[in-house]
């Protein structure tokens, strides 16, 4: 009898639990429009409640709860609270719903259970909508032929964006503000501004896209099978070594050439879509020396070359400092850059030395790195020891440059016009002129 009791009570209470401990699942859908009763992607939505305190009060400090999302597209938010009970202690008394977007004033409402009515603890969503002065910058993204580009972020206030297939997106602007946007794709950003004044803003955001092709050479143009590298991808040469490219948005490329025997590396700046020949020279370049003239005045040997990339596709020889010249006057090596003088020609002058030997290395360089170096010397001597003259020839032959001393002719004629100005000194100081 005991045990039958027993089991009846716990059925009792089993069965009455619902009824105790009634669970139940709230529901609050938040809209955020515009003045035109368009969605908001972006607002901000706080929700705040109190269930255990009592009584209901307005004091923050007593809450029990804070959410805060931001809305999507759809400018809707559905926050859910699910398996409630209604107890003292869990029972949710009343929420705050708060929502803001960028500079606009902040709205809410307080929400009783009250006055939610029929969707007081239902299952049914208690529906608020928040409206705002604000309108919409509509953006297209697309390239210099008008195609979308989708896949473009765009950056406001704190929000991030995705233009879709259309390139197209829109973003909410308070009435009145002025605004900057940010929108970036492959990279490259584009900045964008305006101002909203009682209607929808419109702007158009270009990104330069090119197509490349290119075809891998060696300097006798030939075919060189090879990878090539540009924008993250790799493509391999065809039978024809050719590769191709799309879409590229950079304006100025670095292009990478893997192949059997190393790399090479090439730079474009991009104006429109380029067929261009990447040429791998593997050619030296010519250099040859011209002349190495002493000069006693300057104290000076000056050293001219000709230099250039013969071969029949040549990459030319390099921007910076495409001649070098190393010299020993026996204390030791010292290089110095020559100077262009003309089409080929360059030229370097290096301190003049009498009696020794002085040895000489000029390398050229190509723009991939090519070198070819030369080697000579040259000796200064004097006539006489005499250390006066006005300069030097070269030997042919010897590698000797010998200084050239003054003539009888000349040396008389500066000592008479000494005498001159010495005479003419003496008269203007006695007063006779």
């Amino acid at each position: 009898m005991r045990k039958t009791f027993i089991l009846a009570a716990l059925l009792v209470l089993l069965f009455a639990a619902p009824v105790l401990f009634a669970s139940w699942t709230e529901k609050i859908e938040v809209h955020v429009v515009d003045k035109m009763d368009r969605p908001i992607s972006g607002a901000t939505v706080t929700l705040l409640y109190q269930k255990s305190s009592f009584p209901v009060t307005s004091d923050e400090s007593s809450l029990d709860g804070r959410i805060i999302l931001k809305t999507n597209e759809s400018g809707k938010l559905i926050i859910q609270f699910a398996n409630m009970v209604t107890t003292p202690e869990s029972e949710v008394r009343f929420y705050i719903i708060k929502a803001n977007y960028s500079t606009l004033r902040q709205q809410s409402e307080k929400i009783l259970c009250s006055s939610m009515g029929a969707t007081c603890h239902d299952k049914l969503p208690y529906l608020k909508t928040f409206t705002f002065d604000a309108y919409r910058t509509n953006i297209v993204v697309q390239d210099q032929n008008g195609k979308p580009i989708e896949g473009a972020k765009v950056y406001s206030s704190g929000n991030e964006y995705t233009t879709g297939k259309d390139g197209k997106i829109w973003v909410t602007v308070p009435n009145g503000a002025t605004y900057t946007i940010v929108i970036e794709y492959g990279g490259k950003k584009r900045t964008i501004t305006g101002k909203i004044n009682d209607a929808d803003d419109f702007k158009t955001v270009v990104f330069n896209r090119y197509d490349l092709r290119f075809r891998v050479l060696n300097d006798k143009g030939e075919v060189v099978p090879a990878d090539v590298l540009l924008d993250g991808k790799t493509v391999r040469t065809d039978e024809l070594g050719y590769v191709k490219f799309t879409d590229i948005l950079s304006d100025n490329i670095e292009v990478f050439v893997r192949y059997d025997k190393g790399f090479r590396t090439y730079n474009f700046a991009l104006t429109g879509n380029l067929d261009s020949e990447l040429i791998i020279d593997e050619g030296e370049p010519a250099v040859s020396i011209s002349s190495k003239t002493a000069d006693e005045k300057s104290n000076a040997i000056f050293i001219s070359v000709v230099a250039s990339d013969p071969n029949p596709k040549s990459s030319g020889l390099r921007a910076a400092e495409p001649v070098i010249l190393k010299y020993n006057a026996g204390d030791g090596w010292k290089s110095i850059t020559m100077y262009q003088t003309g089409k080929g020609t360059y030229q370097a002058t290096i301190p003049l030395v009498y009696d020794k030997q002085i040895l000489l290395e000029i390398s050229a360089y190509d723009s991939q790195g090519n070198m070819r170096t030369i080697t000579d010397s040259i000796k200064i001597t004097k006539e006489d020891g005499s250390s006066s003259g006005n300069g030097g020839t070269q030997q042919p032959g010897t590698g000797e440059v010998k200084g050239g001393g003054l003539d009888m002719a000349t040396l008389a004629a500066g000592i008479v016009v000494v005498l001159i100005v010495l005479i003419i000194l003496y008269k203007k100081y006695t007063g006779e002129i």
